[in-house]
């Protein structure tokens, strides 16, 4: 008789001890795009999912997840998941305590509203990066210093036309297309493109640009006179690059879109601004319906001097320095 009550009290335990962990979170929504929902309820983003539940991944829709283990997963195609299935196939995976801190920023900056000067606070070493200070004396300036170091295969520029530098008959209005130009050591010219963004990225490993100086300049089409100075940018040195390739090298092998978000949060993090800059900007060409990342990408722009107004603030209390 007690070893019957014995055996009952088990498997009562063990029954509860499952369900329990049925009922542990095992993903939490870092995006969502179109109609997702989970039992019925709408998923947004700080949704919290556990194993015992299932979701429904609308037409067209996009959801971002980030797994307790810190790695992600995203899922486009329509149709019903269970969690469970999703849990096994994320630990399929090695874990990564560095993606699930980075995981963390994110979630926190999505699912929280932030004010400016907590974000600051946050992003306080971020000015003190950056070898030369970045001037408004051109008719374009561009929001970078004057030689800037890139930490991985792709280098990002970014720009604004400066109006009171403009020449004298010239308006913002006649300005529609920029001609980038880069040039090597001698003078030469080894990549140019057109765009009419304000902004650039260049593939350094596609355009043959690796390990080397390189100086660039902006132009107005059509008008010579609407431009910038040179700057220049070069592939940062074996010696100070070992500080973070093992980090950047662990988080560049999700190649989703949240996954490069969380890479570039850890760039961020670090003050490595141009290649943070060049992965938000491959996220939003990724997934350029998903409002989470805009929020994310356009936060960052702030934080780091990325757009005309914060540049120019920043610059003057640079001069009251």
């Amino acid at each position: 008789m007690k070893i019957k009550l014995t055996l009952t009290l088990l498997a009562s335990l063990i029954i509860g001890f499952n369900s329990l962990l049925a009922q542990e979170t095992a993903f939490r929504v870092l995006a969502s795009k179109g109609i997702n929902t989970s039992n019925g309820s709408a998923l947004r983003v700080g949704s919290k999912i556990t194993n015992e539940q299932s979701i429904q991944v609308g037409t067209s829709a996009y959801l971002g997840l980030a797994h307790v283990s810190g790695r992600t997963l995203e899922i486009k195609q329509a149709g019903t998941y269970k969690i469970s299935d999703l849990t096994a196939r994320i630990k399929s995976g090695k874990p990564s305590s560095l993606a699930s801190k980075y995981m963390d920023f994110v979630n926190s900056e999505l699912s929280q509203k932030q004010d400016k000067n907590a974000m600051a606070r946050r992003y306080k070493h971020m000015s003190k990066t950056g070898a030369v200070t970045r001037g408004l004396h051109t008719p374009i300036a561009v929001m970078l210093n004057n030689k800037e170091e890139i930490l991985g295969d792709k280098a990002a520029i970014a720009w604004f036309i400066n109006e009171e530098k403009l020449p004298q008959g010239v308006s913002l209005d006649q300005i529609t297309t920029y001609q980038v130009s880069v040039m090597d050591f001698f003078g030469n010219v080894v990549y140019q493109t057109e765009t009419k963004d304000n902004s650039l990225v260049i593939d350094l490993k596609k355009e043959k640009l690796e390990g080397k100086l390189f100086t660039y300049k902006i132009t107005a089409k059509g008008n010579n006179k609407v431009n910038t100075e040179e700057h220049s940018f070069v592939k940062m040195k074996n010696k100070k690059a070992k500080e973070f390739l093992a980090d950047y090298n662990e988080l560049s092998q999700d190649n989703s879109a949240l996954g490069k978000i969380i890479q570039a949060k850890y760039l961020e993090d670090y003050g490595l601004l141009v290649d943070a800059l060049a992965t938000y900007k491959n996220v939003i060409a990724m997934e350029p319906e998903v409002d989470a990342y805009k929020q994310l990408y356009t936060e960052f722009l702030e934080r780091a001097a990325f757009t005309k107004e914060t540049y120019i603030e920043k610059q003057k209390k640079n001069t009251k320095k």
